[in-house]
């Protein structure tokens, strides 16, 4: 079988903030690093989820592949050409092929436009005149977002965080792009509510041949959607596998916790986390050694634990497709067990 196609293409992308001079000038700020050294891809066709928690570069790193932020080092391909060197035509046919769709439907819309008016700019990015051509257009996208054409002109308040989500997304896609960027597009919406829009993404990447990746911090969302996922940790991507692979085979520590964290949805459900250990405050991702360690449960029972503080883990293949930044990654899963026959034992 041959290779699918790489969309995007990220090659060491480092993104720092805050590096430069005061506004006095007199003092350099020492920045904040919000990716550090990152490569992945995206596939035709493909959901990749994005999963970490707060600060891990999951928003930082959509924002840079639809080109809102640059990269301070590192390139970022798009279907085979730097995104840096597209001008003119080519860089307006890559901002309409790359669409994001944002958290929160309720700050994304504008009050004071209606349904109509917010598709209006999208169409006219097409080339698409007003009147019968663009009539006809918006009959044909709105039960695409399974929304009714009588929708047109109301305004965002007539309607439920659901209802405004699904015309964000009728937005994005009045541009007809190949790539679209979810950016915990569910996060903001009722738990009754979440299910039809991951529904509708499904949908649509089916229909449409959509290529998605899909930010969240639930890894029951990337679980549902996604054909491969991506694990940040303070900018740096620490595991990388199929869905199949990460949710049932993880190899590093912070997705087993992350894993543990997630709500199962049954209550009655044993809560045994043995590995949910060390503080909040993470160790410095540009201090050396691995940036997980001072939270890491594994480094408490392998042999050379002064080696995570020395000496940075790189992303080193496992299996096929999986790969895992930890310099003990292979005892992870007969750790993960021993620990959870240790708290059943002491419960």
């Amino acid at each position: 079988m041959s290779e699918p196609e790489v969309v995007f293409r990220l090659e060491s992308v480092t993104k720092e903030f805050g590096n430069g001079r005061s506004l006095l000038g007199l003092n350099r700020s020492a920045g904040v690093r919000a990716l550090d050294d990152v490569s992945i891809e995206l596939r035709r066709g493909e959901v990749l989820g994005l999963v970490g928690e707060s600060g891990s570069g999951k928003t930082t790193l959509g924002r840079i592949l639809v080109g809102a932020e640059r990269a301070t080092s590192g390139r970022v391909w798009f279907e085979g050409t730097p995104v840096e060197a597209l001008r003119g035509g080519a860089l307006r046919n890559f901002r309409k092929s790359v669409q994001m769709v944002f958290q929160n439907p309720f700050t994304s819309l504008n009050p004071r436009r209606t349904v109509r008016d917010v598709l209006n700019s999208g169409f006219a990015a097409r080339g698409l005149r007003r009147g019968a051509q663009r009539a006809a257009a918006m009959a044909e996208l709105m039960p695409k977002v399974g929304l009714s054409e009588a929708f047109l002109d109301r305004y965002p308040h007539a309607f439920s965080g659901g209802q405004r989500q699904r015309i964000v997304l009728a937005r994005a896609l009045t541009v007809e792009p190949s790539v679209l960027v979810a950016d915990e597009p569910v996060s903001a919406l009722d738990v009754s509510i979440q299910a039809q829009i991951l529904n509708l993404f499904v949908t649509l990447r089916r229909e449409l041949n959509l290529s998605i990746v899909m930010i969240t911090h639930d890894l029951r969302v990337a679980n549902f959607l996604s054909d491969r996922i991506a694990v940040l940790y303070r900018g740096q991507l620490v595991e990388l596998g199929t869905r199949e692979q990460i949710m049932e085979h993880s190899r590093h520590p912070y997705t087993r916790m992350l894993l543990s964290a997630a709500p199962t949805g049954d209550p009655d459900a044993p809560h045994n986390r043995p590995w949910l250990v060390g503080d909040a405050t993470p160790a410095d991702a540009m201090s050396g050694g691995c940036v997980f360690r001072d939270r890491c449960w594994l480094r408490t029972i392998v042999s050379d634990p002064d080696r995570c503080a020395t000496e940075q883990p790189r992303l080193a293949a496992m299996e096929d497709q999986h790969s895992a930044a930890c310099h003990f990654a292979e005892q992870t899963a007969t750790a993960a067990g021993v620990l959870l026959v240790e708290a059943e034992e002491s419960a």
